[in-house]
């Protein structure tokens, strides 16, 4: 790593003032630190609430780069999102047993929830006429019948635990399409980048509240608790397994950020 050229940068607050990445960074840090003193009571739940919210802007960048391009952008990574969202609504707007337990879980999140489905749709939407295999998306029953046997049952209702427990499975490998599409098209210098390494910040928050609290999901109540006693076990396998397909962009992102290089991902 450059030392000597990162040195030149924390000296010179006008060229740090000229990183676009730095501009996006800050609104979304006084954004969460507004968020944070004016809704939550700051509990250590709050995390899942900010991973949320981080997801949300997240995809607020894809919308601004999809009014100019869809190039690099993968259609198939956004409809696992609206799976993701929807599924997981079905539980959190049912049930309060995977809600945060911060003040923001008693409408803050589920607004931000629903907020994500939109978001989601909307982009899937505008991508449905790129040239992508759909193959993908064959893994989705998959996933269901996966989460069907594992999942938690915190809601003591066998449908909407086996909806949240889905949710968290499909977003192991959610954003592995955009990655291939990011790298076939070698179309890293947009919005599509910050999308990635705002949800790689998302999942390593999200993945610390796990690593805290996935006992609680190991807890087995009613007649269909099979294998809940290992659920948590999976929760958090499915949360390493995100960190494992983007751990490595976000490196590479903040290298360039940092330096102000292009974006460039190994072969």
């Amino acid at each position: 790593m450059n030392w000597k050229k990162i040195g030149k940068l924390l000296t010179n607050p006008q060229q740090l003032a000229r990183i676009p990445e730095l501009k996006y960074w800050l609104f979304i840090t006084i954004l969460v630190i507004f968020i944070y003193f004016t809704f939550s009571s700051q509990d250590f739940s709050f995390l899942l609430t900010l991973s949320s919210l981080l997801q949300s802007l997240s995809v607020l960048g894809i919308i601004i780069q999809v009014q100019s391009s869809i190039r690099g952008l993968s259609c198939n990574t956004f409809i696992i999102y609206t799976t993701i969202y929807l599924t997981r609504l079905i539980s959190i707007l049912s049930y309060e047993s995977y809600l945060p337990n911060d003040s923001t879980g008693d409408w803050l999140y589920q607004i931000i929830e629903i907020f994500n489905l939109l978001l989601s749709f909307y982009v899937a939407n505008k991508l449905k006429i790129t040239k992508e295999s759909r193959i993908y998306l064959t893994l989705l029953p998959a996933c269901f019948i996966f989460a069907l046997i594992l999942h938690p049952t915190l809601n003591r209702n066998f449908f909407t635990d086996t909806c949240w427990m889905f949710s968290m499975v499909l977003e192991t490998f959610a954003v592995v399409p955009l990655l291939w599409k990011m790298k076939e098209y070698n179309d890293l210098e947009n919005f599509s980048s910050h999308f990635v390494a705002a949800h790689s910040v998302s999942k390593i928050l999200s993945f610390i509240f796990w690593v805290q609290t996935y006992h609680e999901l190991n807890k087995a109540h009613g007649k269909y608790a099979y294998f809940s006693h290992i659920s948590g076990y999976f929760v958090l396998v499915s949360q390493a397994g995100v960190l494992v397909f983007t751990g490595q962009f976000l490196g590479y992102y903040l290298k360039s950020a940092v330096l102000g290089t292009p974006l460039v991902l190994p072969l």
